[in-house]
């Protein structure tokens, strides 16, 4: 643990997977938590995404929003599909089914089982002229999800620091 106590945002990620997983340690959720939210506001790619789904899960959406929607901009399913859903229900961002369903579809296309429900029940309500629209909205954030990921990665492999933590939290003003 002296790289976690040093703010090695690695060290803190992987202590927060085995805490999470009861892997050499006895599981504990609110120490991954804890850990994956030191090593997001460290620049912590993967602990940002682990984080904001800690707080999704836990029922803090609108302070999980600025994560899950990083993380969805990067192009994880999990964060696209709860993003989807947020957008199609109006829940602490727009309501925008043509965004719901591009982001629904994106997890979707992913593997993500759940999301192929979601757009099943979907399909029964949104017209097929806004269907077709979230097909070319679709293309557009998975390209931009690839630009935003590829970018990302460049600079955490060049060792400069990237922000994930979104501007305006409590771990990035304190």
């Amino acid at each position: 643990q002296g790289d976690v106590a040093r703010g090695d945002a690695d060290a803190m990620y992987n202590l927060a997977q085995a805490y999470k997983w009861g892997k050499g340690v006895k599981q504990d959720m609110a120490k991954a938590e804890e850990l994956y939210g030191k090593a997001a506001t460290l620049g912590h790619l993967q602990a940002s995404d682990s984080y904001g789904l800690f707080l999704f899960q836990r029922g803090q959406r609108l302070q999980a929003l600025p994560y899950i929607r990083a993380a969805a901009d990067r192009g994880d399913p999990r964060a696209q599909y709860l993003l989807g859903l947020a957008h199609y229900n109006g829940e602490n961002v727009q309501r925008d089914p043509v965004r719901a369903y591009a982001l629904v579809s994106l997890a979707q296309q992913q593997g993500l089982e759940a999301a192929q429900t979601a757009l099943t029940q979907m399909d029964k309500y949104l017209p097929m002229d806004q269907r077709q629209q979230a097909v070319a909205l679709a293309a557009q954030l998975q390209s931009d999800a690839d630009s935003t990921r590829a970018r990302q990665l460049a600079a955490v492999d060049l060792g400069a620091t990237v922000s994930s933590t979104p501007p305006g939290t409590a771990e990035a003003d304190g």
